[in-house]
């Protein structure tokens, strides 16, 4: 029987039984404020071991509410900026295009005028050319007396009046010339600020909406920010997080703990086996 035994089973003195160990660590920096286990105390799951200071991270966590808040007003206020930037930019396209109409119809009636006075000075130079013939034609016959005096130096006045409002007429037409050049200066603006309207449009809604999706983006990271602030509150107590006895206890009250820092050592109860070391013969 003893030799049927010893063919299934073996036997050692040399065995121990293991377990596994958790280190409870600090996740966040601070001071402890309360120690609530000592060494070969059993604990359960979720049970508080250790408090540390709340007050840095509640204020931390008051910010991130705040800057939440703030993101999202700023968000709110640049909102509306889209539709008010399509409708300014829609305006100042129609404007713009009023203008070149405006401009294009100031070079017609300057060109007309220009036009008139060109008429103007011809006429006034036919005028002028009769009344200097005339001149020439009388003053013959107002020399053999065949002519009244008078009636000479009234032709002669005649034609230097007619010459007068040539030079007149020229002017007039050389004014409107320059008028003229300039509506077309005029024309010339308003269609490159009809352009550049019509090009800037799109940019500057396109600008609003980036700044919509900018603040939004800030939302988020704000958002992100505020989980994190009450993550690290929710940090401030240490619980187990297995059932197990405390094998080794560092924590003490009013110690300045780092994130990772080992506070508390716990053996756990629930998962334990044998090793057992055999021979190599065995």
């Amino acid at each position: 029987a003893y030799w049927m035994y010893c063919r299934q089973f073996e036997d050692t003195d040399d065995a121990e039984v293991d377990g596994h160990i958790n280190s409870i660590t600090a996740r966040i920096s601070g001071t402890v404020t309360g120690v609530y286990v000592e060494e070969n105390q059993f604990v359960k799951t979720g049970q508080v071991l250790v408090d540390l200071d709340p007050r840095d991270n509640a204020v931390a966590l008051a910010v991130a509410q705040s800057q939440l808040a703030e993101a999202q007003a700023q968000n709110q206020a640049q909102r509306p900026n889209v539709p008010v930037t399509e409708t300014s930019t829609e305006t100042s396209i129609a404007s713009a295009a009023a203008d070149v109409t405006s401009a294009q119809a100031a070079v017609a009636a300057a060109d007309q005028n220009y036009q008139a006075a060109l008429a103007k000075v011809t006429e006034s130079e036919a005028n002028s050319s009769k009344a200097q013939a005339d001149v020439e034609r009388y003053r013959p016959l107002a020399a053999k007396d065949e002519v009244p005096r008078e009636q000479f130096d009234q032709v002669v006045a005649n034609a230097k009046a007619l010459a007068a409002t040539v030079v007149a007429n020229q002017a007039s037409a050389k004014a409107a010339a320059g008028e003229a050049d300039q509506a077309r200066a005029q024309l010339a603006q308003a269609q490159e600020r009809a352009e550049e309207a019509k090009q800037n449009a799109p940019r500057q809604v396109e600008m609003q909406k980036a700044n919509v999706t900018a603040r939004q983006a800030a939302i988020q990271t704000a958002r992100a920010q505020l989980d994190q602030a009450r993550l690290n509150l929710s940090y401030v107590k240490i619980r187990s997080p297995v059932d197990g006895i405390v094998a080794k206890r560092t924590a003490e009250i009013g110690q300045h703990v780092e994130p990772g820092q080992r506070l508390v050592l716990i053996t756990q109860t629930g998962d334990s086996w044998v090793t057992a070391n055999f021979k190599e013969t065995q």
